[in-house]
C-alpha cells in the first residue's frame, strides 16, 4: 500500500508541463506533444533518487509508456488510473491512445 500511495503523488508531475489553459479549454504546448505522459514524472523520481521500484511503477502506470508493470502495485496504479481518465475522456483507454481521439 506504502509504494501505491508514493507512487501516487508524483505520477501527474508532469501535466502542468504537457497542458496549458487556452481560450478553448487546454491545448498541448510542445513538451506535451512531443514527450510521451509521464515521461517528465519519471525523470523527476530518477533526478531525487527515489528507488528504482517506485519510479517503475510512476512511469509504467499509463499505456502510454509502452512498459508493462512488474509488481502487482503497479497494475493496480494503471487501473485506477485508467478508470479515472476513462470517466474524463469518455472513452478506453486503449481507444485514445491507439488515435481514436483524433
Amino acid at each position: 500500500m506504502q509504494h501505491i500511495l508514493a507512487a501516487a503523488l508524483p505520477h501527474d508531475a508532469s501535466k502542468p508541463l504537457e497542458y496549458q489553459l487556452s481560450k478553448n479549454g487546454y491545448e498541448k504546448p510542445e513538451i506535451g506533444k512531443r514527450l510521451t505522459h509521464a515521461v517528465y514524472a519519471t525523470a523527476l523520481c530518477l533526478q531525487t533518487k527515489l528507488p528504482f521500484d517506485l519510479v517503475h511503477l510512476v512511469h509504467s502506470r499509463t499505456l502510454m509508456a509502452g512498459v508493462e508493470p512488474q509488481r502487482v502495485e503497479g497494475w493496480i496504479l494503471r487501473a485506477v488510473d485508467n478508470a479515472m481518465a476513462e470517466g474524463r475522456l469518455g472513452m478506453s483507454i486503449a481507444r485514445y491512445v491507439a488515435g481514436y481521439n483524433r
